[in-house]
């Protein structure tokens, strides 16, 4: 093996084994092949200091074929197989603090590209399966520091996309369609085993056509609308003890609103038909009486109270007992009496309504912010997306390794070759405009 400075005359058109040396210090830069004076084939770099920077092939002095490329400190950074100074093709990245391997499977360009396999920092698996330009791109399964998994199914661009299953501590979370990192489309919500909603989703939030389970009896208790993931629309609502419908009609943002229909879930006879606002009685209706199912009032109400023209009738006989005008629950002006009713304009009685006892106005044994129910469910923080977990790898970064163009860069990281080696080899490769140029920056 012949032994030359760095830049010598004798370098010129040689071919052979040789070692290269710093002409200031003797220090050997490269022991290996080099053909017609140009750094090709197998070989070992070094840096100024003697810290050992990359063995294997070489093509007019870029990394090519199999190589090892190592941290400043010694450990390995990735080995595998370059083309042209890039990762590309089938390699092993490694953590710089602890050695641990971080990635496993193919590159193209410094990404990772295609399948591979992605760890923690504490050598459990996060990831598998495939990546395109360094992002979750296709099908995978995805991980907690743990080892339990996540997620399996469809990412693009490194978030949830397409179909897929959520997991939380090895119980089936959620199952259906995802977009952008978000529930989104038709799917079910799991709690202990069991179906807790099952229906359309958009952003996280029930929304659209759904079906809601009580969690404790998992009986139907809501099939309508949603919107915001609170009940709103047209919906029936169904007592989750007997699974008898207790309410049929319109909802907003979780409570009765518009034209409805309530019943007594004990028997089904009807208990008030009419108008809601804000889950109270409201507008024109009708009340039942709970036990007998007969006629109680007929006429207007406000936020529970008889307000307005309305009648009562007996409870027992459901006749006629006083028609006239209420405010507030009071009667301060009595017109034509039914029989025996012994009511005028002068009692001022108080008629009091008890929508939340036995005319419940609010739906039971469920929460009425369905977005709150779905963030405890998934363990999601306030942040938008679903990530699964946090980690000390944000899943949704591109994961790049880059190979910098800029001398400056190489300078300013000094992850790979020192910009005073590069100079020197640079003047006998001039014609080479990216040789030994190496910036690696791994997120």
């Amino acid at each position: 093996m012949a032994t030359m400075y760095l830049n010598a005359p004798e370098m010129v058109g040689y071919t052979g084994r040789v070692t290269l040396l710093l002409p200031s210090n003797d220090q050997v830069l490269y022991a290996g092949q080099i053909k017609n004076g140009r750094i090709t084939g197998q070989g070992v770099l070094w840096d100024q200091e003697g810290n050992l920077v990359y063995q294997g092939g070489f093509l007019m002095e870029m990394y090519d074929g199999e190589g090892e490329l190592f941290y400043s400190d010694g450990r390995t950074m990735y080995k595998g197989s370059f083309v042209k100074n890039y990762f590309d093709g089938v390699g092993y990245y490694y953590y710089p603090e602890t050695g641990i391997l971080q990635y496993e499977g193919s590159f193209a360009k410094d990404y990772f590209e295609g399948v591979g396999k992605k760890y923690y920092s504490n050598g459990m698996l996060q990831y598998e399966g495939d990546f395109s330009r360094g992002y979750y791109h296709g099908t995978g399964w995805l991980y907690d520091p743990d080892g339990q998994l996540v997620f399996v199914g469809g990412f693009k661009d490194g978030k949830q996309e397409g179909r897929g299953i959520l997991y939380k501590e090895g119980q089936v979370l959620y199952e259906g369609q995802l977009a952008a990192g978000k529930l989104n489309g038709e799917g079910k919500v799991y709690s202990g085993g069991a179906v807790l909603y099952e229906g359309f989703f958009k952003d996280n939030n029930f929304e659209g056509a759904g079906k809601a389970y009580d969690p404790f009896s998992e009986t139907l208790i809501y099939d309508g609308e949603f919107s915001g993931g609170n009940y709103s629309g047209n919906g029936k609502l169904f007592d989750p003890l007997s699974g008898n419908l207790l309410y049929e009609g319109g909802f907003y943002d979780g409570a009765y609103e518009g034209e409805g229909k309530l019943y007594n879930t004990t028997n089904g006879f009807l208990l008030y038909e009419g108008g809601f606002r804000l889950g109270f009685f409201d507008g024109k209706g009708v009340l039942y009486d709970f036990i007998s199912g007969l006629k109680q009032y007929e006429g207007g109400f406000l936020l529970d109270s008889y307000n307005g023209e309305g009648a009562l009738y007996d409870q027992m006989t459901g006749l006629l007992q006083v028609r006239g005008v209420f405010r507030s629950g009071v009667l301060i002006s009595a017109g034509e009496n039914g029989a025996g009713s012994g009511a005028g304009s002068g009692d001022n009685k108080q008629f009091t309504v008890e929508p939340n006892g036995a005319y419940p106005s609010v739906f039971p044994s469920f929460p009425d912010d369905m977005e709150t129910v779905i963030k405890d469910l998934l363990g999601e923080s306030d942040s938008e997306e679903i990530d699964g977990y946090d980690t000390e790898e944000t899943e949704n970064e591109e994961i790049i390794v880059d190979i910098g163009e800029d001398e400056d860069d190489a300078k300013e990281t000094g992850n790979a070759i020192e910009a005073g080696v590069l100079e020197q080899l640079l003047e006998t490769a001039a014609s080479v405009s990216q040789a030994g140029q190496l910036e690696l920056d791994i997120p």
